[in-house]
């Protein structure tokens, strides 16, 4: 499954950016960055 399919679940999960972030040890900026692409 893509990240951002993973991503935008963890979103749907109400989760932060910075938790979501966490978990692929990337900034906050990158994860939201995966989840438009």
């Amino acid at each position: 499954m893509p990240k951002r399919n993973r991503i935008n679940r963890y979103r749907s999960y109400g989760w932060s950016w910075k938790k979501i972030a966490g978990i692929y040890g990337v900034s906050p900026t990158t994860a939201r960055r995966w989840s438009v692409q």
